[in-house]
């Protein structure tokens, strides 16, 4: 296999500077129509929608056991005790006609010696299902829940091991049924030392088989030239390999993101692949820059159609990747691409069209905010009138670690709702996920980790929107 070779020049879609950035802010230093360190406390009107809201911080009743978000009564899930960082990773199963919304989240514990968890939860608060790692496995640092693929009527959900703090060790990916919680298989690493599983994600059909597929990231893997990063094609029915990528450039961590790329990503293309994000390569001599990288055809000529850098050192682009609904009616999926180290640490986002030029350009507040350290894309979640789907993003840095999730209408690029963390220091937004429809309006609801809530025991969050 041969990696893929990075031009001297990236691509310009990440070079620029962009003047306006569509964000639908009047200012940059407010998100939700209020102060610019507005949380919602005693206010009115806290997250752009022009209802009474509730105080933020208090308890709510809309959902139960609720707590009070800029406004919007959200459902709140707990980790179990200090040192758990319960919502590092979280994943809300898409919408399926005849299955129940799930919420799947990790919790990952300070290594070394860490076990880590995955926990399968209902959107009602109930616990279905919790999975321990083993020593030093990691378990929960990464989860991804899909749909019913193979028509059996049960989820597949995926929860990664990376081992990542482990010397030698490889990684896993344990594959679950989210019915009964049995355990269907577990993926290991094929070579050690390679973090497999430190990125899962579900997508659409990207092998050709009519069924949805997933994809893991091993950002470790050495490959000879050191910790180039490797991802992985995996087919959703029968959970064998069916492709490989590799990372350009020593040191890159490709595969620290990943995401499924159907074939109606790329113009022209004959067959999907991945998406996958390299947020520690050194592009053209700029430290830490990052860049990103969208294979194609991935069972068969696995060509690489585009890729993008960030433009200074310490970007830290590609630290996320999502795949967004057809935003602009062309027939194919846009694409999203965080670098939450832009200027000093504010952070940008970039989705692009099916040609690769940039559609919306989004930045943090602040510095220090991280904007972009996470994104998530899915079906519609604010009613407008194309039903197109939209975009969250992730700031965990905003407000002295408090952190802060924008919801960004895909029709217009502007930003439909805002959300603050409950208490300083939270890192709301380290994850984030869009999908599913746990009240039953047809709109897609939103799930937010904040792992060190409450002295790092941790936090996540579900948002319905109608309790928006």
């Amino acid at each position: 296999e041969e990696d893929a070779e990075l031009p001297d020049a990236a691509d310009d879609g990440a070079d620029g500077e962009s003047g306006e950035d569509g964000d639908g802010f009047e200012s940059e230093w407010d998100a939700d129509g209020g102060d610019a360190d507005d949380t919602g406390d005693g206010e009115t009107e806290a997250d752009g929608d022009a209802g009474t809201g509730c105080v933020h911080g208090a308890t709510c009743t809309a959902v139960s056991p609720g707590v009070c978000l800029s406004g919007a009564c959200a459902l709140r899930y707990l980790g179990e005790g200090t040192g758990d960082r319960f919502g590092r990773r979280v994943s809300l199963a898409p919408w399926q006609d005849g299955l129940v919304s799930d919420v799947l989240v990790g919790a990952v514990f300070p290594w070394p010696g860490v076990l880590g968890a995955g926990y399968h939860l209902s959107t009602s608060g109930a616990r279905r299902h919790v999975w321990l790692g083993a020593p030093s496995e990691g378990l929960g640092d990464a989860v991804a829940a899909g749909s019913d693929a193979d028509g059996d009527t049960h989820r597949e959900l995926l929860v990664g091991g990376s081992q990542l703090g482990v010397s030698g060790a490889g990684g896993r990916v344990h594959v679950y049924d989210a019915a009964d919680g049995v355990e269907l298989l577990t993926l290991s690493a094929p070579t050690a030392g390679e973090a497999f599983g430190a990125a899962v994600a579900w997508g659409a059909d990207a092998t050709g088989d009519g069924f949805d597929d997933f994809a893991v990231g091993a950002p470790n893997y050495d490959g000879g030239s050191g910790a180039v990063g490797r991802a992985y094609l995996y087919n959703g029915i029968s959970h064998a390999r069916a492709a490989t990528m590799d990372g350009a450039r020593s040191g890159a961590a490709f595969g620290w993101s990943v995401t499924v790329a159907p074939r109606s990503v790329w113009s022209g293309a004959t067959g999907g692949g991945v998406l996958a994000g390299a947020l520690l390569e050194p592009a053209g001599g700029r430290a830490q820059a990052g860049c990103a990288y969208l294979y194609v055809n991935a069972t068969t000529t696995r060509d690489l159609v585009w890729w993008d850098c960030g433009a200074d050192t310490n970007w830290f682009y590609g630290t996320s990747v999502a795949l967004a609904d057809d935003l602009d009616g062309d027939g194919h999926e846009e694409f999203a691409v965080g670098a939450p180290g832009y200027l000093a640490n504010t952070g940008r986002v970039f989705v692009y069209d099916a040609t690769g030029r940039v559609a919306y350009d989004w930045s943090g507040e602040t510095p220090d905010a991280e904007f972009g350290f996470s994104v998530s894309a899915g079906p519609d979640a604010t009613g407008d009138p194309g039903a197109v789907g939209d975009i969250v993003v992730g700031a965990p840095g905003h407000g002295a670690d408090r952190g802060r999730v924008y919801l960004y209408a895909g029709e217009s690029g502007a930003v439909f709702r805002a959300w603050d963390g409950e208490e300083l220091g939270d890192r709301f937004g380290t994850a984030v996920s869009l999908g599913g429809d746990a009240d039953g309006d047809t709109l897609a609801d939103v799930l937010i980790g904040a792992p060190d809530h409450s002295g790092d025991t941790g936090a996540a969050y579900l948002l319905r929107s109608v309790d928006w």
